[in-house]
């Protein structure tokens, strides 16, 4: 629970809030619910998501409101693995058990993009590295399959 208090010497009217309250879902935090109390409660409030895609919480009051206090209460109920979630257990296929893979043919158009650099290699580091055996047969693989 986290709460925020704002007390005024003399009423005051409030304008536009914004709210970054309620964290987002991760692979270490399960978000199981969230609940917000606003004293005077507002005339409005919504939500968006930012650019980040964080939930951003917007509250809006009438013009003619004035008040001496304004509280917000969030209450959130989540779980945090601060070490992960338990990782699934995963099965190795037993045709990838050798090196280099034999792939469908099928599956050559999804692969072809991870042969191209992504960043250049001017000290040519990846291009005469031990990758190069593994780049070259995937490259050379789906050439045989198209021109045949």
């Amino acid at each position: 629970m986290h709460t925020t208090e704002y007390t005024y010497r003399n009423p005051v009217g409030l304008l536009r809030h914004k709210l970054m309250i309620r964290p987002d879902e991760s692979h270490d935090l399960r978000l199981h619910s969230a609940t917000l109390k606003v004293e005077p409660a507002p005339s409005d409030i919504y939500w968006k998501h930012d650019v980040f895609d964080n939930s951003i919480c917007f509250l809006h009051w009438p013009e003619a409101l004035r008040t001496r206090r304004l509280g917000i209460v969030s209450e959130l109920d989540l779980t945090h693995h601060p070490e992960g979630q338990p990782l699934p257990i995963y099965s190795l296929d037993s045709a990838a058990e050798q090196f280099p893979y034999a792939y469908a043919a099928h599956e050559f158009p999804d692969l072809a993009r991870f042969t191209q650099l992504q960043m250049p290699d001017s000290d040519r580091k990846v291009t005469h590295g031990p990758a190069v055996s593994c780049q070259a047969w995937i490259v050379k693989r789906p050439c045989e399959y198209w021109t045949q």
